[in-house]
């Protein structure tokens, strides 16, 4: 309940979806089960910036969005790039200087941030490869067809070709 989270899509209408879906569950009847005692916040209580009296805090923002002068403890990246363009090198190059100076510093506490990017890919230069470059970051990749051999903790999956999410 105190945590505090920012999370990024490449776009401001993906952000919002993501925000309402985000918010749905704090509103849900198996939310407030669990957690009665948190109350969101009058003063900071829309789709975009939601906090409550604990001192949990998500904030919503478009990649390459405003961002400077917030921090988080959790950092969300989900979809951060147009797939649309994916062959952009402008695009890239200008989201991967987002990720690395402003997005990057943003944690509350660096020793105990968790950050997660979550991405179709799209170009091996897009925001997860630039990640991956560094050599700091874990790869998990969950195919989108069941792959036998290919062991994803929790993948329920055991038919060749199942897709994770038929609809």
């Amino acid at each position: 309940p105190a945590l505090q989270f920012m999370f990024a899509a490449y776009s401001w209408g993906l952000a919002q979806d993501h925000a309402y879906k985000r918010r749905a569950v704090l509103e849900s009847e198996w939310y407030r089960g669990l957690y009665p005692h948190i109350i969101p916040r009058g003063d900071r209580n829309n789709i975009m910036n939601l906090a409550n009296t604990e001192g949990g805090m998500i904030y919503s923002t478009s990649s390459g969005g405003t961002i400077m002068g917030r921090g988080a403890d959790v950092l969300g990246l989900d979809d951060p790039n147009n797939t649309a363009e994916p062959e952009s090198e402008v695009q890239r190059a200008t989201l991967h200087r987002w990720f690395d100076v402003d997005w990057s510093s943003r944690a509350n506490d660096l020793s105990r941030v968790i950050r997660f990017i979550v991405q179709q890919r799209t170009h091996t230069e897009d925001v997860t490869g630039h990640a991956l470059k560094t050599g700091t970051w874990r790869h998990v990749k969950i195919p989108m067809e069941y792959e036998p051999g290919v062991r994803v903790d929790g993948d329920p999956r055991t038919v060749k070709g199942e897709l994770i999410d038929p609809v």
